[in-house]
């Protein structure tokens, strides 16, 4: 018994320190999925969230405290339909009972079948549970899945703190009025892209546009009515563009448009599309009144009019200046001139 425990013992010790960096809940899932495979001949768990509320005891508790509405399945769906959602309130029941201040491990037995549930942690006012059915091997090692659920909860902690750092971070690449990307983003993502062809060789366009006449706005009805155009303006943007293609709020009334997977894509096309939707779109201003509003677009093309993520933004400026210059409420081409 001594060296079984002891052979488990490096087994884990040997999962923890050979364990990946994870950056997401994904990655730890599945990786004790393999733990599991690997130590106990249990193939996968699943995980399961619920609002988080630690008050109640199990006498208290109702299957009306737990709508199935509100019992979600986050981790192997497939595995989770072998037990019934009211089992699964009654797994919740008891390590609520259990965990008033996060107790990791219990174990329950439904339709005489045990399980071993633990809890990875708490976030976003979600409560997250582990499920496994407790094979023979792995009822044996319970001193063993004691410490490596109290592992997997820091594990799963240190996960969240990643992502509100990323979440935090991403903020600084956010325009606060459309949405959009901003400046900064563009600039890291034109060094992406020309990076990525490098590689694969995949192409993409750039439409760079001007508001005409926007200054007409904020001299005659001020900023905010400004403001909020701007905003209406980037909702219909992002309506008139396909999904795949990244949207930024180049500064004051400029807009930046990056196509990619632009094979046997009309270019010019999306930008007359999008010329004819802000042309017809009824914008509102503070009376409730209906303002119009025209868009000039320059277009250029990675790598035919440029070499560089910066020589490319130069050319679909200077192709919207030409827009401008030629009439305003149209698309020049920098390959059509």
């Amino acid at each position: 018994m001594k060296q079984e425990l002891g052979k488990e013992v490096r087994s884990l010790v040997d999962f923890m320190s050979s364990c990946e960096i994870w950056e997401e809940e994904e990655s730890l899932f599945s990786s004790v999925d393999n733990y599991f495979l690997s130590n106990f001949d249990e193939s996968s768990h699943f995980v399961f969230s619920v609002p988080l509320e630690r008050q109640k005891s199990i006498e208290n508790v109702t299957d009306n405290d737990i709508p199935k509405g509100r019992l979600r399945t986050v981790w192997n769906k497939d595995l989770a339909k072998s037990v019934a959602q009211d089992q699964i309130i009654e797994m919740i029941r008891e390590v609520r009972w259990c965990t008033p201040r996060g107790i990791l491990l219990v174990k329950k037995s439904v339709l005489e079948k045990e399980f071993h549930i633990f809890h990875y942690g708490s976030t976003d006012e979600q409560d997250y549970f582990g499920v496994v059915s407790a094979s023979d091997n792995l009822k044996k090692s319970e001193f063993i899945l004691d410490h490596l659920v109290v592992f997997l909860g820091k594990c799963f902690e240190r996960i969240q703190k990643i992502k509100t750092l990323k979440e935090a971070s991403s903020l600084a690449f956010i325009d606060d009025v459309t949405g959009f990307y901003n400046h900064r983003k563009l600039s890291k993502d034109m060094d992406y892209l020309v990076k990525k062809y490098e590689k694969i060789k995949g192409g993409f366009s750039v439409l760079f546009m001007d508001i005409d006449h926007f200054k007409d706005v904020n001299d005659g009805w001020g900023h905010m009515v400004g403001t909020r155009l701007l905003h209406d303006f980037a909702v219909l943007l992002k309506n008139l563009v396909r999904e795949t293609d990244y949207m930024y709020r180049y500064g004051g009334d400029e807009f930046v448009v990056v196509l990619t997977s632009t094979h046997n894509v009309e270019i010019k096309a999306i930008g007359e599309r999008i010329l004819e939707g802000v042309r017809n779109a009824p914008f509102k201003i503070r009376d409730g009144s209906k303002y119009s509003l025209s868009v000039s677009i320059g277009v250029a093309d990675f790598p035919t009019d440029a070499k560089t993520g910066n020589e490319i933004i130069e050319m679909a400026d200077k192709m919207m200046y030409s827009a401008k210059t030629t009439g305003r409420g149209r698309v020049c081409m920098a390959n059509k001139i």
